[in-house]
């Protein structure tokens, strides 16, 4: 008695969920940051991108069967909000790993790497009385 089989022939069990879009059109969001991402406008009301990302993703819609359309956004906590909320599919532009984005959105790959930074507390106006020497 036989209680399980599996037939492998043609069938795949894990298929390949992201390997063509079907010429769909893909929500993304950007922010102007040199020179990963450029928008210029024309003369009316069109807006014109390009830069390495902008490039990156040009290449990935060709190779995956898709197009994309850009989502205007004021500033980066928008960009994360519109993608952690699946307004937006991904945010192609210089993004930063940092813990609290990790909890709300996935990075696929780091490709940019800055091995050095440099981070103070923002400096505030010390009053006359309690500084030594007034700036």
């Amino acid at each position: 008695v036989s209680l399980l089989s599996w037939c492998l022939s043609s069938h795949l069990i894990f298929p390949d969920k992201y390997n063509n879009f079907h010429g769909g059109i893909v929500n993304v969001t950007a922010r102007s940051f040199y020179p990963f991402w450029l928008e210029e406008a024309d003369g009316n009301s069109t807006v014109r991108y390009r830069g390495t990302d902008f490039q990156m993703l040009v290449t990935l819609g060709q190779a995956l069967n898709f197009s994309f359309r850009v989502i205007p956004t004021q500033n980066w906590d928008e960009v994360l909000d519109m993608v952690s909320h699946y307004r937006a599919f991904m945010a192609s532009v210089m993004h930063y790993v940092y813990h609290h984005r990790l909890e709300k959105v996935h990075f696929t790959r780091v490709f940019d790497i800055s091995n050095a930074a440099f981070t103070m507390q923002t400096p505030v106006i010390v009053p006359k009385w309690e500084s030594l020497v007034y700036p």
